[in-house]
């Protein structure tokens, strides 16, 4: 794996962690231990996101078999994220979604 890209994106989970306590610390009534652990969970889902999808984009070929499941996903856990009134939930199980169908479709070319 490339070095710049974890480094990369671990500056960005980091400092994305720390704008969602920042924003979230006013707002909320609830204890600041508590906000943290949500900060942390939010910045390692983050991270372990960009790096994986930027692994798996890293190459033409990756790009052309994971893209579209990629973006299909994302779009149907977002529409489906907006049904039940949690979009992160649903662009996080779109991202799944597009790495599953793009991972088997990976497999099933390697095969022929």
């Amino acid at each position: 794996m490339d070095k710049a890209r974890i480094i990369k994106g671990l500056i960005i989970a980091l400092l994305l962690g720390v704008f969602f306590f920042v924003i979230n610390v006013n707002q909320h009534g609830i204890s600041p231990v508590a906000l943290a652990t949500k900060s942390i969970m939010v910045a390692v889902v983050f991270a372990v996101l960009y790096i994986l999808t930027f692994s798996i984009l890293s190459s033409d070929e990756r790009k052309q078999l994971f893209g579209p499941p990629l973006l299909i996903g994302l779009i149907i856990g977002l529409l489906a994220g907006m049904l039940f009134n949690q979009p992160l939930i649903g662009c996080l199980i779109g991202i799944v979604l597009g790495i599953a169908v793009g991972w088997i479709r990976y497999r099933m070319k390697r095969r022929d």
